[in-house]
């Protein structure tokens, strides 16, 4: 069976082949299963051993054949984003809107969207760039706010004994719509990976929303610029109802 599905590969289409060694499997299975019901005429010496064996091996094969289905069939319905080269110029896409009730922004459509809740987190995943958007549920202090934060989040990385942690200045930023505040934490992520996370804090008319924008080091040319677009696009939306992601 194994080298059906080594070698078959060869000759064969490979949805072909796959369909054979199930087609194999749910059969060893089946005389497997058929051969028990010999035990009580013939006795189990010769039966219930080599019975129990093929049972074994082919139950594990089609545990195997199930995940791997599984796997593809996730991977075909949620394509992974390859991260883009450091060092390459970031290719031109078509940017995607994002609207709640609440607020609304663009983003690079390279990202995964997820949001938890209306009032939750958004989250905006590629392997080169993450970004968590958090609404507070009210206005607060912009500096004590991302101080609170940065704190929060230096503790975590020292809880999980990330190396050399280092933290910037707090410094006043600008966007389109807004003024904030923000800092930029570093830190070695075992085995060596050097990872960088910003934090920025607004405030709106009405509340307080937190950026937290993580990328590796190596990504410092391109992952800014997919974050930016989302920053500097963001804004409230007074007494609409959104639509979600575009």
């Amino acid at each position: 069976m194994l080298l059906i599905i080594v070698f078959g590969k060869l000759v064969a289409p490979r949805i072909l082949v796959e369909l054979v060694a199930l087609i194999i499997i749910l059969a060893g299975l089946g005389l497997g299963i058929t051969s028990l019901f010999g035990i009580p005429q013939h006795g189990p010496a010769k039966i219930l051993l080599p019975a129990m064996a093929g049972m074994i091996i082919n139950g594990l094969l089609l545990f195997i054949f199930i995940t791997n289905f599984w796997a593809a069939r996730n991977q075909a319905l949620h394509p992974s984003v390859a991260p883009i080269a450091a060092g390459s110029s970031l290719p031109a896409t078509s940017p995607r809107r994002f609207q709640n009730g609440k607020i609304t922004f663009q983003y690079d459509s390279r990202y995964q969207v997820k949001s938890v809740g209306e009032k939750g987190q958004i989250f905006l995943q590629r392997p080169d760039s993450n970004i968590v958007i958090t609404d507070h549920g009210q206005k607060l202090d912009v500096r004590d706010a991302a101080e609170k934060l940065a704190a929060a989040i230096k503790n975590d990385f020292e809880q999980q004994n990330y190396k050399d942690i280092t933290e910037s200045e707090f410094e006043n930023f600008e966007t389109t719509n807004f003024i904030g505040n923000k800092v930029r934490l570093e830190y070695i992520r075992p085995p060596s990976l050097r990872v960088v996370a910003e934090i920025y804090m607004i405030s709106t008319k009405h509340n307080t929303y937190s950026f937290l924008h993580y990328y590796p080091q190596d990504q410092k040319a391109i992952a800014p610029l997919l974050f930016q677009t989302v920053l500097n696009t963001f804004s409230e939306v007074d007494g609409r109802k959104g639509t979600g992601a575009d």
